[in-house]
């Protein structure tokens, strides 16, 4: 038996290089391969499908070539689905400036120099950024069976996304990416891709979607 992690980093079908096509091509390809019985796919969803220029926002617009490049998608993973593997689609994790620790420090003129300040997003605006390329891969995940999997209903309550622990350490490395120590000591939305599928402890959306 074999767990194959496809973390579609700079390599979506969305890539018009010759070289980023074969290499996805090729990890599909081994996906199937009959020791394989479970695939998780993740990515920088927002980082491919969103326009650049608002990687930084509240909001973004649909890049061109998404959709013909998540059409591709969805056949990937009913190939998948078909060949009895089960699949897991991991949506991005909430991403925005006031998640970096440097916006939590401000400098000060009184002794230490500075102080932290701790400001949690509202979930609502973080969920806004990623739409609507969220709601494509989930439809994608209903429509070929594959699981999803949304890391923001561990990373976030009901109303906010805090960029600290309830230890009071940083979640996040930068703005767009989580702290390592975090993940290793924290983060479990993933462990269930690792269990028996009747054990559950996936977090799908269809069970999470009334938070």
């Amino acid at each position: 038996t074999e767990i194959y992690t496809l973390s579609l980093h700079d390599a979506l079908p969305i890539s018009t290089s010759p070289e980023c096509r074969a290499f996805v091509q090729s990890a599909f390809t081994y996906a199937k391969a009959p020791s394989v019985d479970t695939v998780v796919i993740s990515a920088c969803w927002r980082c491919y499908f969103v326009t650049f220029e608002d990687l930084e926002g509240r909001s973004g617009k649909i890049a061109p070539g998404a959709d013909a490049a998540l059409d591709g998608l969805q056949r990937e993973i009913e190939s998948l689905v078909l060949a009895g593997k089960r699949v897991y689609v991991v949506l991005g994790i909430p991403v925005g400036a006031d998640l970096d620790p440097r916006a939590m420090i401000h400098r000060i003129i009184v002794p230490p120099g500075f102080r932290v300040v701790i400001s949690s997003p509202k979930r609502s605006e973080l969920s806004a950024a990623v739409e609507p390329v969220r709601s494509k891969l989930v439809r994608i995940a209903q429509a070929t069976g594959a699981g999803v999997i949304d890391p923001m209903q561990s990373l976030c309550d009901v109303t906010t996304c805090s960029p600290v622990s309830r230890k009071g350490e940083p979640v996040y490395h930068d703005w767009f990416n989580l702290s390592p120590s975090y993940v290793r000591e924290n983060v479990r939305f993933l462990d269930g891709t690792v269990l028996d599928a009747e054990a559950g402890g996936v977090e799908q959306i269809a069970n999470s979607s009334k938070q």
